[in-house]
Order: C-alpha cells, then structure tokens, then sequence
C-alpha cells in the first residue's frame, strides 16, 4: 500500500510537534474570532499577521455565518473571552457566482444525488454577502452587546483586507 497524503500530514506533524508551544491558553490572546473561507490560499494567521494563539478561526465554504457558525462564535464569547469578530469573504471566491443556482446544481449533477434542503449559500455580490453576515452576527439574540463585528473583503491578487462599509 502506498503513502497516501494523510500519511505524508502526520509525518510532518512529528516533525514540526517539537517545536510547538503547548503552554498557550484556548482563549484568544487578541480577543478575537475570525469567520472565514476555507479556501486553502488564505492562511488567516499567515495573510493577516497573525500568531498561533492569537485568534479563533472558524471556516467553511464562502465563510458564511451558519448556525454552526453561530454557536462557535457563542462559545468563543462567553466561553473564551473573545470579543470582536471579523467577518472574511475573498475575491475570486467559489462561491461567488453570477447565478446563485448553479453551485447547488452542479454539485446535484457531479454527487449524483439531490441536496435536499441543504443551502451552500452562494453569493452574487461580494460587499453584499459580507453585510448579510455581519448583520446576522449583530442581530442574533446571544451575541453580547459591546461585541465588535467588522465585515471584510480580502483581495488575493494584492493580500490586503477592504472593508466593508455600511449595513444592509
């Protein structure tokens, strides 16, 4: 059986684990969760200037606030003592389509199989899908009321962070 990439990952894990702080709190030492795209060019703590320990990243496609979304910025709130929150979407995005159907359908077509009530949430206008977000996490009954939450757009042709003025 050959080495598969897993493999290849938790190698490199032993290699790296040596020199891996294990004295760091799971509270955020910047007080700060950062809801972005799972998409493997951004590295938030890398792109942002950032240090391992220093924030919450949470992730999925489009870094859409979710419910799941949701109860893990609850948790880093009242849990681990974050207090801010960054909203990212990012240029170039595949989630980001001029028809919001069309993700929905093309994966129906590639698994074979109806997605039933799931919404990949597919966006056609980016400032406008950072806003729908940002909102949510501002209008949600458990978000604390002195809780920063800023709406962002990172450009990956330049790397820098616009934000997103304005509420929807």
């Amino acid at each position: 059986m050959s080495r598969g990439v897993i493999d290849e990952v938790v190698e490199a894990n032993r290699r790296v684990a040596a020199g891996v702080a294990t004295s760091l709190s799971s509270r955020p030492a910047r007080a700060l969760a950062i809801v972005v795209c799972m998409d493997a060019r951004i590295d938030p703590l890398v792109d942002f200037g950032l240090a391992r320990g220093d924030v919450h990243v949470i992730r999925n496609a489009g870094g859409r606030v979710t419910e799941d979304v949701l109860r893990s910025l609850a948790a880093s709130w009242y849990f681990l003592d974050s207090g801010a929150v960054m909203v990212v979407h990012h240029t170039d995005c595949g989630m980001f389509t001029s028809d919001p159907d069309e993700p929905r359908r093309q994966l129906e077509r590639m698994a074979g199989s109806d997605l039933g009530d799931v919404d990949l949430l597919a966006f056609t206008d980016e400032d406008g899908s950072v806003r729908e977000d940002v909102d949510k996490i501002r209008s949600w009954s458990l978000t604390p009321q002195d809780t920063e939450v800023r709406g962002f757009v990172y450009d990956l042709g330049s790397g820098l962070l616009r934000e997103v003025a304005g509420d929807t």
